[in-house]
């Protein structure tokens, strides 16, 4: 059975959403064909060029979502199976039947990490990478673990030359994490303090970020590596930022 590709996305028009939709039986099909085929499923008064179909086509390949062969175009088999055990796991996670530790590499920019674990390491990744002139910011909800390896990429970090700017929810369990933060450099970590549990999330800002989605029995980390997307969370970030006092430091 297929995978169903016509519920992605928020519109029916959305040129991307109608290549997997025109691709999902898994047939393999030239850009002509696929633009053809496309062309007769647009309503009157939408168009689209082959040329802007041929571009989508070899952006989805270099994405990893489609595969080449002979020059014709379907879907990447190991991002199907991907997606699938993904849809797979939500609904057996949300049942409370399962629990996995996996990671699911949708495409090259998007990647989910099942279970704790995973997501740490994804974290320490996404530090790692930080550079001088960076901005790591992060938001952190109540009952938030601290792994010790966290706490040795963030000095490390700040060593580089990293700024840090985190909302902290206001707990007994966030204080150790926080006086460890403004130890670092006062000139480059910011605290700020929130009474509210907003989002679990951490990035660089215009680079990449993690948001951190829990469930009954599992604990997703979903990464993207997308400065659009990451650019949408950072003003969300910002928002929460602008009305959150400053951390008083003991």
């Amino acid at each position: 059975m297929p995978v169903d590709f016509s519920v992605i996305g928020s519109s029916k028009k959305d040129l991307k959403q109608l290549i997997l939709k025109t691709l999902q039986d898994g047939r393999f099909l030239s850009a002509r064909q696929i633009y053809l085929t496309i062309s007769k499923e647009l309503a009157e008064g939408y168009n689209v060029s082959y040329q802007g179909v041929h571009k989508m086509l070899i952006q989805l390949t270099d994405q990893g979502l489609l595969k080449k062969e002979n020059s014709e175009y379907g879907l990447n088999p190991v991002w199907v199976h991907d997606l699938k055990a993904f849809g797979d796991f939500l609904e057996k996670s949300m049942s409370g039947k399962t629990k996995v530790e996996d990671v699911f590499n949708i495409h090259e920019n998007f990647k989910v990490y099942v279970g704790r674990a995973n997501t740490t390491r994804a974290l320490l990744g996404v530090t790692s990478r930080a550079k001088r002139g960076d901005l790591l910011f992060g938001q952190a909800k109540t009952g938030t673990a601290y792994p010790t390896e966290f706490y040795s990429a963030l000095e490390q970090a700040s060593v580089r030359g990293v700024a840090i700017h985190t909302i902290l929810p206001s707990s007994l369990e966030t204080s150790h994490f926080a006086n460890f933060l403004a130890s670092l450099d006062p000139d480059n970590i910011k605290i700020r303090n929130s009474s509210t549990d907003y989002l679990r999330l951490f990035g660089i800002k215009d680079k990449e970020i993690i948001v951190a989605v829990t469930f009954p029995d599992a604990y997703l980390g979903i990464h993207f590596v997308d400065p659009a997307i990451t650019k949408y969370f950072f003003k969300s970030f910002m928002d929460e930022w602008k009305n959150s006092p400053r951390r008083k430091m003991k």
